[in-house]
């Protein structure tokens, strides 16, 4: 490290013969210097398998010597809004809360910053998958029960197997007793 306190100091004579012709001075700087350290970004989400309708967070934390620039929050090539940020000097944190959560919100976000050390740009990046999840439910409909109340040999019925949420059901398949019916 370069940093202290430096001094200057200079001394002549006049006249070699009479010491109160010596001139002296001086002068003293203090140096201060700081450790210059590269944008580092990273990333994290609170979790990252989420139900639709639920709420999740992005946090992007920002560190670097100069102070980097931004965070900034991409979702492919749109920039998305922090919700709040917080930080000193050399550190920033920036949080981003989605709520009511659609499919939508689903992709790869990116926290992107940078700072230039000595003159050089220094990029930094750090990236998250949210995969965007609803609860599956399966439901076997069966067509109306007769005015009877049940269903003899002979009647016609019609069974519907409904899958609903994500990701997509890729196949249905209705049995009875364990022997499939329908694949």
């Amino acid at each position: 490290s370069l940093q202290g306190s430096y001094t200057c100091k200079m001394e002549s004579e006049f006249w070699k013969t009479n010491p109160d012709n010596l001139i002296s001075t001086s002068d003293t700087k203090s140096l201060t210097t700081k450790y210059v350290m590269p944008s580092k970004t990273e990333l994290e989400a609170d979790r990252t398998l989420i139900w639709k309708g639920s709420t999740f967070a992005l946090t992007c934390t920002v560190e670097g010597y100069p102070p980097p620039e931004g965070p900034t929050l991409w979702k492919g090539q749109t920039s998305v809004t922090f919700t709040s940020c917080d930080g000193g000097n050399n550190t920033r944190v920036c949080t981003k809360k989605f709520t009511n959560v659609g499919y939508d919100d689903a992709a790869v976000y990116e926290c992107k910053t940078n700072n230039t050390v000595r003159g050089t740009y220094s990029p930094s990046s750090d990236k998250a998958n949210i995969v965007i999840s609803s609860k599956v439910s399966v439901s076997l409909a069966l067509s109306s029960l007769p005015s009877r109340g049940y269903f003899i040999t002979g009647d016609s019925v019609t069974l519907t197997c409904i899958a609903d949420g994500f990701p997509l059901a890729h196949y249905m398949k209705i049995s009875r007793d364990g022997q499939l019916l329908f694949e």
